[in-house]
């Protein structure tokens, strides 16, 4: 994926709005048990990093899970 290249431009909107098809591109191609509901990725500029909130359904369960992660480069 390209989540790790993006994570190393600057700090934006439209990053975020890239990082958000990005991470729902590679739930859908890649977690098959995953039906995702939403992803949202906000900027969090003051900490040069986003913040990725994903909710999805696992299949046969009947309530919905959300994670937040907080995504950052690294070197």
């Amino acid at each position: 994926t390209n989540i790790e290249n993006l994570l190393f431009e600057l700090v934006s909107p439209i990053v975020a709005s890239a990082l958000e098809t990005e991470i729902t591109n590679t739930i859908n191609n890649w977690e098959p048990r995953a039906q995702l509901q939403a992803v949202r990725v906000s900027v969090n500029p003051d900490g040069n990093s986003y913040n990725a909130t994903v909710s999805f359904f696992v299949i046969n369960q009947t309530l919905p899970t959300t994670i937040t992660v907080l995504l950052e480069r690294t070197r």
